[in-house]
C-alpha cells in the first residue's frame, strides 16, 4: 500500500504523519485534517498530491523523494 510507505518514509524524516484510511467524501477528509490541524496533506491515487491547508495550493509529484524534499522545505 503506497499510503502506508509513504507514511513510513515521512515519519523516517522527522515530519509528523498521520495516516487516515477512511471511505468518504474530499470534503470529509479535508474536514478531518482540520480537526488535526494538518499544515499540508498528501493524497495517493495514481500521482502524489502535496496540498497546503492555508493557501489552498497543490503541487503534483511523480516520485515520493521529490514530494518528501519539497515538503521538508516547506517547514
Amino acid at each position: 500500500m503506497q499510503a502506508l510507505k509513504l507514511s513510513e518514509k515521512t515519519r523516517e524524516k522527522h515530519i509528523q504523519t498521520e495516516l487516515l484510511l477512511k471511505e468518504g467524501s474530499l470534503k470529509s477528509m479535508l474536514k478531518t485534517a482540520n480537526k488535526f490541524n494538518a499544515k499540508y496533506v498528501i493524497f495517493v491515487s495514481d500521482k502524489l498530491e502535496l496540498k497546503d491547508m492555508t493557501s489552498g495550493d497543490q503541487e503534483i509529484f511523480i516520485n515520493e523523494e521529490d514530494l518528501i524534499d519539497a515538503l521538508l522545505s516547506k517547514l
